[in-house]
């Protein structure tokens, strides 16, 4: 009976697909304990690094004092407190919408979306590199989707038409990431609403990675944003902000929203306290774009020419193999960055993910970049 299982496992080890999980003894700073070691991290979503502030920590701690430590149960029950009420006004302020729902996580905000408004005659459009919470989303909706080319909106366009022009009446969805996940690039958000509104669909975003760090608010408005509080504000949970009717039917009829615990007190009220933080220090943003764009100027200077317009960085490898094999050399030399492999990526071309933080220096950045020389010609045949 397990002879299935001992050979998919074996199958992964030998096609370099088999992920483990290292040991975070501190919090996410540039410099870190991991596994027992002062690591330099590039591996982070932190991006803003303000996950570990104390005087974010200290106001949580004493906001939560009231609540107690745990949510209790979901929204529709007795998950729902006055924290929670106030961050979703504070975050449809933000962002410009009417009205905001906070999920605990961006996977679960994802999938309920999807369950709550795709209908039997519902057409979707998803970019072929939208990350898997959405690819998941529409699976278990069952909807009828068509994937489009990454970021090609003409072509985009073309299918949408094509689908209205043949007869379809029904409600036509259009979803991309903003920021995506795996290789950093950036959706052109005007020109893909533009697409929406041309053909009567119903755009989504999903800017779980660029949410705190992207100008507010989002203008144009996608119909739907989704955003996440556990990257660059450093908390945990997200959020759903579009017109109240949506809002209305996400509660009653998204069954992740329904069916799962509530994001704890103490998260939320480190949210709020992050969102405050962030207006008030507007350099955190400009130093991320100095770290990114640094980087992008040292890896070609090594011969790595990498096209990059965000915190996420991506490094092609190749072989899933090669891509390991890198990391493990960056890890000996006390760098923990992140191999991207199938199925995250298509087999054969997995990335090494280099992700910033406002707090690196350019030294650190150095330190990456040198490993990354020394390194290259180790891994090459991988």
């Amino acid at each position: 009976m397990w002879e299935i299982y001992e050979s998919k496992y074996s199958e992964l080890l030998d096609k370099g697909l088999l992920r483990s999980q290292r040991i975070i003894e501190s919090a996410q700073l540039t410099k870190s304990i991991v596994d027992h070691q002062d690591i330099l991290m590039f591996s982070s979503s932190n991006y803003l690094s303000i996950s570990e502030l104390p005087t974010l920590w200290d106001k949580a701690i004493e906001v939560s004092k009231t609540y107690g430590a745990g949510a209790g149960g979901s929204r529709l029950t007795t998950g729902n407190t006055a924290l929670h009420v106030e961050l979703e006004a504070r975050l449809a302020k933000m962002t410009g919408y009417e009205s905001t729902l906070l999920f605990s996580s961006g996977y679960m905000a994802n999938i309920g979306i999807f369950s709550a408004l795709v209908t039997p005659d519902t057409l979707v459009f998803s970019d072929e590199k939208n990350h898997a919470s959405i690819i998941d989303g529409l699976r278990m909706s069952r909807a009828q989707v068509t994937v489009y080319p990454h970021m090609n909106l003409e072509a985009l366009e073309t299918m949408v038409g094509d689908a209205r022009r043949n007869g379809h009446k029904g409600p036509i969805i259009l979803v991309s990431d903003y920021v995506f996940s795996m290789d950093g690039d950036v959706l052109l958000l005007e020109d893909f609403v533009k697409v929406g509104k041309r053909w009567e669909a119903i755009t989504v975003i999903d800017d779980a990675h660029g949410f705190g760090i992207t100008n507010m608010p989002y203008t144009p408005r996608p119909d739907i944003l989704m955003g996440c509080l556990s990257k660059a504000i450093g908390s945990e949970g997200a959020f759903v902000a579009s017109s109240q009717l949506i809002i209305h039917l996400l509660q009653n009829l998204g069954r992740s929203y329904m069916f799962s615990t509530s994001c704890s007190p103490f998260s939320i009220a480190f949210a709020l306290s992050a969102l405050d933080y962030i207006q008030e220090h507007p350099e955190l943003i400009e130093r991320l774009q100095h770290n990114q764009q640094y980087l992008v100027q040292r890896l070609a200077s090594i011969g790595f020419a990498v096209q990059n317009s965000s915190h996420i960085v991506p490094i092609p490898m190749g072989s899933a193999t090669r891509a390991v094999a890198m990391a493990e050399k960056l890890w000996e030399d006390g760098i923990w960055t992140t191999p991207i492999r199938y199925p995250a990526v298509p087999e054969g071309e997995a990335i090494l993910r280099i992700t910033l933080m406002a707090g690196h220096t350019e030294e650190q950045i150095d330190e990456l970049v040198h490993s990354l020389q020394r390194n290259t010609e180790k891994t090459l045949y991988f």
